[in-house]
């Protein structure tokens, strides 16, 4: 047995995948199962079920990685939050070998109930069907690096089984394959072991054979730098389920729907992502929900877990300004974030005697104060008055935009790497001259904080007048950032602070979720907000009055000390980084800027600081 090998395996995937997803906790625990059923290699089995599961759940089955176990898969992925929020049921299997690998070499495990890890792990999905009132049509599998393997080796032993599966780095059904009792298969490993399309779709036809019914839809996860299972069995595994679905190796689509990531389509049967630059680190942070989308997992329970209340708990100060020789500042406000590539992305305003533009970014927010500052007036943002930032990606496009006020109104830049500040483009405007309706309407306010959602056939930009009135002009997603127009008054409210600025617009599920900064009769910020059916509403008041808020201080909870009265401009931390500004209702995080209940003066010089709120009361 080649140990060197897998113990390198499992070392490497250790290191990777213990860095690269920022998860949140879940609500229910991890319950272990024993006497499951028929257990030949003595797996043991951990089940994930949500409080809040649908009456009759679908079940994942979610493999772990060389050197890992069911529980870290568990604390390391986000398939527990994803199951919390859309009430399936998740199966943890671990293997108890010393090589911690699961057997995805010997005969036994590579053809239908021959033996090995294969006929545990279908024992444990058999006890949680029948314990559980599992669904039989939605059961499904995933993996990362050996448990990607296994999942491919699953969806060839057990086509009738799972409806489809999700494989982060693996390799085709049958490449690890030996006959001398090894683990390890370093020509499949290297990625030299390759075979035609025909070939490879025979070898996942033998594992059950004279098997003529429907087979399941897989998705395929690989980095191309990849040093532990190289890329070309990507193409391998590509041209092995194309075949078995009787598809060419061509795709019939390919986008890209993240940066950095290139994806193909073959039918509606097979879809690949490749990933540029990206080592054996998967799943990183938002593929599982990927994933899940593949299953058809994320539809059903949306609704109900966006509650009529909400409850937090606040961070003391995370972010503060960080004066430099020529950046005096006193403030860090209007935050906009993003979760990529295992890092949150924070842009802001800053203001010393004007404003202008900063750009951090860290792992996790503990270390968001020691996240250096970099001042965006030094790229070709340039100087000037720029401030409250929005960040997205806009994939048909591929390119990051960075959404900002000016003396213009609303402007813009792009970029192709949002880690790399100094790649950002000039500005540019949205509009030529403020529309009319605007004009008409804005009174002794001032034309503020823009905001773009897109859905799949517009794009929709919003903004606030500080009088009582929001915007939204709309244009094609083809003719995008160009072409604004029909601007409309979307909400307006006789009281000018009830509606006052800093509208955010996001995608919650098959609803949309509408907030908008007021200000109280104590003269301190809060948020109020809507739910609509698409993004032009029609509106209807979700949680909007002073005694039950979406979020202000008074359904705050301060476990540092209060540092702050008011919940100002911020932004909810999206569960994916595009256009669609789609979010998860399941435990909302919401950094926002805060000030010293003590502070007064000219608003400009306030020394706002920056915060996050977590939510208390979820429903899922």
């Amino acid at each position: 047995m080649k140990r060197n090998g897998i113990k390198a395996l499992g070392a490497a995937v250790v290191a990777l995948l213990g860095l690269v997803v920022a998860p949140q906790a879940a609500a229910a625990t991890l319950t272990e199962v024993t006497n499951f059923g028929t257990n030949p290699s003595n797996l043991r089995m951990h089940l994930y079920r949500p409080d809040r599961v649908a009456a009759k759940p679908a079940v994942l089955l979610a493999v772990h990685y060389c050197g890992g176990s069911g529980q870290a898969f568990h604390s390391g992925t986000e398939f527990a939050r994803l199951a919390d929020q859309h009430g399936f049921v998740v199966i943890y299997p671990t293997v108890t070998r010393n090589s911690k690998c699961f057997d995805v070499s010997s005969p036994q495990a590579l053809r239908r109930d021959g033996g090995s890890d294969p006929v545990g792990l279908m024992s444990m999905v058999r006890y949680v069907l029948q314990r559980h009132n599992g669904d039989p049509a939605r059961v499904f599998v995933t993996g990362a690096s050996s448990g990607a393997m296994m999942t491919n080796v699953m969806l060839a032993n057990y086509p009738d089984v799972f409806s489809a599966g999700a494989a982060f780095a693996g390799v085709p059904a049958g490449c690890f394959a030996t006959t001398n009792g090894s683990e390890w298969n370093s020509q499949c490993a290297n990625g030299t072991l390759l075979r035609t399309p025909q070939q490879w779709g025979d070898i996942a036809r033998s594992a059950y054979p004279g098997y003529t019914g429907k087979r399941p839809r897989v998705q395929l996860w690989h980095g191309t730098q990849d040093e532990i299972l190289r890329y070309p069995n990507f193409g391998e595994e590509i041209d092995q389920w194309t075949n078995v679905h009787g598809l060419p190796p061509t795709p019939t689509s390919t986008d890209s729907p993240q940066p950095n990531w290139t994806r193909t389509r073959y039918g509606d049967r097979v879809e690949a992502i490749s990933l540029q630059g990206t080592g054996h680190s998967l799943p990183a942070g938002g593929m599982a929900l990927r994933a899940i989308q593949f299953f058809g997992l994320d539809t059903g329970q949306e609704a109900a877990a966006l509650p009529n209340s909400f409850r937090w708990s606040s961070s003391g100060v995370l972010i503060s300004p960080k004066p430099d020789a020529t950046h005096a500042n006193l403030a860090v406000k209007d935050p906009t974030v993003v979760f990529h590539n295992g890092r949150y992305h924070v842009f802001a305003s800053t203001y010393t005697n004007g404003y202008n533009l900063v750009y951090l970014s860290f792992t996790d927010f503990s270390q968001a104060a020691a996240a250096p500052h970099h001042y965006l007036d030094r790229t070709a943002i340039g100087a000037g008055y720029r401030a409250a930032p929005q960040v997205f990606y806009f994939a048909p496009q591929r390119l990051w935009y960075l959404v900002y006020q000016t003396g213009a109104g609303g402007s813009y830049s792009t970029t192709t790497d949002i880690s790399r500040p100094e790649t950002w483009s000039a500005p540019r405007n949205f509009y030529s001259s403020m529309p009319q309706i605007i004009r008409d309407n804005i009174g002794n306010g001032y034309w503020v904080d823009f905001w773009n959602v897109c859905d799949s056939a517009k794009c929709y930009l919003f903004s606030a007048d500080d009088n009582g009135h929001l915007y939204r002009s709309e244009t094609t997603v083809g003719e995008f950032p160009n072409g604004f127009r029909n601007t409309v008054i979307a909400m307006q409210d006789a009281n000018r602070y009830r509606l006052f600025e800093a509208p955010n617009v996001y995608k919650v599920g098959n609803q949309y979720l509408l907030l908008v900064e007021a200000i109280g009769t104590d003269g301190r910020r809060w948020f109020r907000s809507w739910t609509g059916p698409a993004i032009t509403g029609p509106w209807t008041a979700l949680a909007d009055s002073e005694p039950n808020p979406f979020a202000r201080a008074n359904t705050t909870t301060f476990p540092s000390g209060q540092w702050t009265r008011d919940i100002s401009h911020g932004e909810l931390i999206r569960s994916g980084t595009d256009q669609a500004m789609e979010i998860s209702p399941c435990r909302l995080r919401f950094l926002y800027q805060g000030l010293d209940p003590n502070a007064g003066g000219d608003y400009n010089r306030l020394p706002w600081r920056l915060g996050l709120l977590s939510q208390t009361n979820s429903a899922c």
